[in-house]
């Protein structure tokens, strides 16, 4: 599944608060408030934040190395949240402990076979895929059992952000202030 706007694959994850309490630590994307934001879920107590570097809100205690926390407790439509995703791991370390296939997840074996299964369905801890290359359909496995059996995810790299380049007219207009009394400083 690959948004136009920018190339993460995104789980298909329903964003009910029960299942937010489950996705500490995880990826998503969203807009708060209209600005798009990027960061980690942090979950505390009952408690679920969105921990990013663009909306101040309410604080959580570790904000997972992020400036802000958006606590969203109480629903992500009443907190002005929308187009809520999860994204899927990333970094090696994450793709390596992932083990929460999804319908539309593609998988391969850590040893380096070349067979590729697509998980096709999912109802509680049972998964069923099928082999690309045949379109046969597994047997059913659990999401443990397939990870055991040395099934990793197989994440599609995403393309490099474009740069957008700003003159400082252009910056003066917008902000309605003359360009002379611009100073730009990067934030530490």
């Amino acid at each position: 599944m690959k948004e136009a706007t920018k190339e993460y694959k995104s789980l298909n994850l329903n964003t009910t608060m029960e299942n937010l309490l489950s996705c500490d630590g995880r990826r998503f994307r969203c807009k708060i408030k209209g600005m798009p934001v990027e960061g980690k879920v942090r979950v505390e107590g009952n408690k679920v934040y969105l921990c990013q570097n663009r909306h101040d809100g309410s604080e959580a205690d570790d904000k997972l190395g992020y400036k802000y926390s958006w606590e969203v407790t109480s629903g992500l439509e009443l907190n002005q949240v929308t187009g809520f995703k999860i994204l899927h791991p990333d970094t090696a370390e994450e793709i390596e402990a992932y083990k929460d296939w999804r319908v539309g997840d593609r998988l391969r074996k850590k040893d380096g076979s070349s067979r590729t299964i697509e998980v096709i369905f999912r109802c509680g801890e049972l998964v069923v895929g099928k082999f690309i290359d045949t379109g046969r359909a597994l047997t059913n496995y659990t999401c443990d059992e397939l990870y055991e059996d040395g099934y990793r995810l197989i994440v599609d790299p995403a393309p490099e952000e474009e740069i957008i380049e700003v003159t400082m007219d252009e910056i003066a207009e917008k902000m309605g202030v003359p360009v002379e009394r611009l100073r730009v400083k990067k934030e530490k």
